[in-house]
C-alpha cells in the first residue's frame, strides 16, 4: 500500500483563498489561505506586520491580528482582532532614571466595540507613587475620552499612525514630563 496518497488528493482539491486587510487599511492582500470550502476558512486568524500594511518602516515592531470574517469569491475580508508590539521595542525605550507606569483597561468605542487597552508610559524622571497614580488615573481619562468619541476602525487607524498617544501625552505633560507613551497592544472583546 503507498502511504499519502490520500492526502495528495485531498491537497489537490483545496483552493487557495486571498486574505485581505480592513477597508480602512486599503484592502490590501496580506496573504493566501487553502481550503476546500470557503466556509473553512472564516475564523482563521493572520499575523501581520503593521509596517507591510502602512508602508513605514517605523512601525516594524507593530503586530496586527487579522480575523477573517467575510467570503466573498476568492477573496477573504478581515477586521482587526488585536494589536501587539515586540518585546523588543519596549527593551529599547526602558532608560535608567525614569518611571516605568503600566495601564491595563477595558473601554467601549463609539461604535459600542469593547476594547482591553495596554498602555505603557515612562518619565523622563523619577517620581515618587503618588505622581504615579495622577498620571495613571489622567491618562485613564484621557483614553476613556479618546476612545469614547471614535469608531472602532478609527480608533485602530489613529492608534497606527500614533495619534492618540500624542493627545495624551499633551495632556500628562501638565502633571510630570513624560518621555514616551506606547499603546503597547489591545483586544477586540465584542467580537
Amino acid at each position: 500500500m503507498v502511504k499519502g496518497v490520500g492526502s495528495k488528493i485531498k491537497w489537490k482539491r483545496k483552493k487557495w483563498f486571498n486574505i485581505l486587510a480592513p477597508s480602512f487599511l486599503g484592502e490590501t492582500q496580506v496573504g493566501q489561505t487553502p481550503a476546500i470550502e470557503s466556509s473553512q476558512i472564516k475564523g482563521r486568524k493572520v499575523k501581520v506586520n503593521v509596517s507591510e500594511i502602512i508602508n513605514d518602516p517605523r512601525k516594524q515592531d507593530k503586530i496586527l491580528t487579522l480575523k477573517i470574517n467575510k467570503i466573498s469569491g476568492n477573496n477573504a475580508n478581515t477586521y482587526v482582532k488585536s494589536f501587539s508590539t515586540n518585546k523588543s521595542l519596549i527593551r529599547r525605550i526602558v532608560r535608567k532614571g525614569g518611571s516605568r507606569i503600566d495601564i491595563n483597561d477595558s473601554y467601549e468605542t463609539k461604535d459600542k466595540n469593547k476594547v482591553n487597552i495596554k498602555t505603557l508610559l515612562f518619565t523622563s524622571t523619577k517620581c515618587p507613587a503618588s505622581k504615579k497614580k495622577d498620571i495613571r488615573v489622567s491618562a485613564n481619562e484621557h483614553l476613556t475620552k479618546i476612545v469614547n468619541t471614535q469608531s472602532y476602525d478609527d480608533f485602530v487607524l489613529n492608534t497606527l499612525h500614533s495619534k492618540n498617544q500624542i493627545q495624551i501625552k499633551k495632556q500628562l505633560k501638565q502633571i510630570q514630563p513624560i518621555r514616551t507613551i506606547e499603546i503597547i497592544g489591545f483586544t477586540n472583546l465584542t467580537e
